[in-house]
């Protein structure tokens, strides 16, 4: 038996920071969910807005292509930002799995989790996903 998917539909204007045109918007919450295994590259923790953090990644699809995606973790506390710090090193190796959106900013599309679960991968995985990276990692120019 399928389960009926659920939406919320939230309607407004977005304005874009870099040259303030306004742009109608209807963002639709789904049960959309994206499973994959990330390498972390780099992590934006802005002063300006201490409570979120933007983690910059690689990840595998499906079939261990590479591809760029960005994880987007708003709204947490002190313990969490922190405990996150720690764990996302550059270079360390997650699964993560969680809600995601696809953004479209000059000419450029952009994949990001927002607010994902994140586990560590087994000991015995890593030296195969270390080895897709490398070598699926050397001949894509990251799609997206």
């Amino acid at each position: 038996m399928s389960k009926q998917a659920s939406s919320k539909v939230i309607t407004g204007t977005v304005q874009n920071s870099k040259n303030g045109n306004v742009y109608e918007h209807a963002m639709m919450i789904t049960d959309a969910m994206m499973e994959t295994i990330i390498q972390v590259q780099n992590i934006n923790d802005d002063s300006n807005a201490p409570m979120q953090l933007l983690i910059e990644c690689l990840a595998l699809d499906g079939v261990g292509e590479v591809f760029k995606l960005d994880m987007h973790f708003p709204f947490l506390d002190i313990e969490d930002h922190r405990q996150m710090l720690e764990n996302f090193t550059h270079g360390s190796l997650w699964k993560m799995k969680g809600m995601f959106a696809i953004g479209h900013a000059d000419e450029q599309t952009t994949i990001t989790l927002v607010s994902p679960d994140y586990h560590s991968l087994a000991t015995e995985d890593i030296p195969n996903v270390k080895a897709a990276f490398k070598i699926n990692g050397k001949f894509h120019k990251y799609r997206a």
